[in-house]
């Protein structure tokens, strides 16, 4: 599953907050915690103590949907305070990974190659249409993700 994030010059992945009054551990996106650029592959520990990037309130909406060559996607548009926290976290942190992260799964961890606006984002790489629908459903009211190996 990958979330990606358009922006007018190039595909940026995106990163989205959990509510965390009621599900610290939902969906949501990670800074990296450390000063210098990670090498090799990252795991969701290697975020340890990172920034929540975005909050559940600072999505306005989700809505399923069929992206690039008709594949189930999830639409994502952000909130003014949503599209300028992630436009001033990525300006700050440009070279450095970001960790998308659904319940206590790292989904992504890609780097920042420039500052990213816009506000709105997609989530691709899903199965099905009604595994995007589900998703929709679950960002736009905050469930948090079923428990591992449940």
């Amino acid at each position: 599953m990958r979330i990606l994030l358009y922006v007018p010059v190039c595909l940026l992945l995106l990163v989205q907050g959990a509510n965390a009054q009621e599900c610290a551990t939902g969906f949501r996106i990670l800074g990296w915690p450390h000063a210098e650029a990670p090498s090799g592959s990252l795991e969701l520990s290697d975020f340890q103590g990172g920034e929540v990037v975005l909050m559940q309130n600072e999505i306005a909406r989700a809505e399923p949907g069929f992206g690039y060559n008709d594949q189930p996607t999830v639409f994502i548009r952000l909130t003014r305070d949503g599209r300028n926290k992630l436009y001033r976290y990525t300006r700050d942190h440009v070279r450095l990974p970001i960790a998308l992260v659904y319940g206590d799964t790292l989904l992504t961890a890609p780097r920042i190659m420039e500052p990213i606006g816009g506000g709105q984002a997609q989530i691709t790489g899903l199965q099905t249409s009604e595994e995007a629908h589900d998703m929709a459903v679950n960002i736009n009211s905050g469930i948090c993700p079923p428990e591992a190996g449940s």
